[in-house]
């Protein structure tokens, strides 16, 4: 089987964690004996002007990735304005390109990773040239994208012009069979337990140079939606309702970056907590299990979640987790030996934090449920979906030609 991966989230030689979970389904998969993949992960083009954005055109025309051969062409996109344009020019720029790319490596299949824009431009390639379509949600491309007024329409294209979905937690298939999906495969995620695993506490701690007393640790893009002020506020709170309490003499560490960063920095001086507080920036992935497994409690506070990676990795480090209940965090923590799950909302979190900093966890049990989830379940159960894909569409293919 030869599959063609069509995805904007991927890494690069920019941004080398961006999308990491994308590519390890996918690398784990091309390991299956029988299976050929190659990776097209669109970039937009930018002119040469200053800003963030300008980094888009360090990105590299063609590299290899976990031993995957990976293209980057551009295309064009606005900014901020004519996001319901976006799919649509997608689909324009890589049309030709893909086809002459089916010429020289004759895929079956395209494994179109995120609705909109990437699968909407992948659905209409795979329509033109005969080629079935696996569509995979990931969290916001249903939750913030499909819900948008502008941009729901071409979600719900997605959903019933693919020829199979896939969502990466059960909650995230509701959603879309709410949005209109027939059917609506679940795929979690897996842990690189080879990454993730136990490890010596003491030594991680002073590798980080922490000091005595509980590490709370938090890990995610410094955006609103990752509830990091919520976090901050939390903390704030527990630590003001006892003053005798691990909460108020815990040290948080937030390791990510983006464009709250700055708001969060002066929110947590004016909370009172600055000195508590290390905003450590980007961690390359394969160092985070030591940032994991120095914390005694990991924190998402995040408002709405596909299936957060974050988790799963936390407890195969054996680390508990608080978090809030949303999307696939319930099918994660499923035992409440592995952390506890809150509404939203800076209250319960605050009081979760308390009660959760003042168990005694199991770490070696939390460490054992995750070793369960492996990529490689992952790579067997999306390698069923294509097929399956493949099948449904001979049939089809075999009236239009007689």
């Amino acid at each position: 089987m030869r599959v063609l991966v069509f995805t904007s989230l991927f890494p690069n030689n920019v941004w080398p964690y961006q999308g990491v979970f994308v590519m390890e389904r996918v690398a784990h998969l091309a390991r299956i004996p029988g299976v050929e993949a190659r990776v097209v992960a669109p970039v937009p083009y930018y002119p040469p002007l200053p800003g963030w954005r300008g980094a888009y055109r360090r990105i590299a025309e063609r590299e290899e990735i976990a031993g995957l051969r990976v293209e980057h062409p551009r295309y064009a996109m606005i900014p901020k304005v004519a996001s319901r344009w976006h799919g649509a020019l997608l689909y324009r720029a890589l049309r030709a390109r893909v086809e002459r790319l089916r010429r020289e490596f004759p895929f079956d299949v395209i494994d179109a990773h995120y609705l909109y824009p990437d699968a909407y431009a992948a659905v209409r390639i795979g329509k033109d040239l005969g080629v079935p379509v696996v569509s995979s949600a990931r969290g916001s491309d249903v939750n913030l994208i499909g819900r948008m007024p502008s941009l729901a329409p071409m979600v719900r294209e997605v959903l019933l012009e693919s020829r199979r979905l896939v969502a990466v937690s059960a909650a995230l298939g509701e959603a879309m069979r709410e949005l209109g999906a027939p059917d609506v495969a679940v795929i979690p995620n897996g842990v690189d337990a080879s990454t993730f695993h136990p490890m010596d506490r003491a030594r991680a701690r002073r590798d980080l140079g922490l000091t005595e007393g509980p590490v709370l640790l938090s890990v995610g893009n410094l955006v609103r939606n990752k509830g990091m002020d919520r976090l901050l506020r939390a903390l704030a709170r527990a630590s003001a309702e006892s003053a005798s309490s691990d909460a108020s003499r815990a040290t948080l560490l937030i390791v990510g970056r983006g464009p709250e960063e700055t708001r969060l920095r002066r929110l947590a001086t004016d909370l009172g907590l600055g000195a508590r507080v290390r905003f450590a920036g980007v961690v390359p992935h394969e160092s985070l299990a030591s940032w994991y497994a120095a914390a005694d409690l990991f924190c998402l506070a995040t408002e709405r979640e596909g299936w957060p990676n974050a988790v799963l990795e936390s407890l195969a480090c054996g680390t508990p987790v608080l978090a809030t209940r949303v999307g696939g965090v319930p099918e994660i923590l499923r035992r409440d030996r592995l952390g506890l799950m809150v509404e939203p909302g800076d209250e319960p979190f605050a009081s979760a934090l308390t009660d959760a900093l003042a168990r005694v966890w199991d770490r070696s049990e939390i460490a054992r449920f995750a070793a369960g989830h492996t990529w490689e379940a992952a790579a067997r159960a999306a390698l069923g979906v294509l097929e399956s894909a493949i099948g449904a569409a001979r049939p089809r293919e075999a009236r239009v030609a007689s």
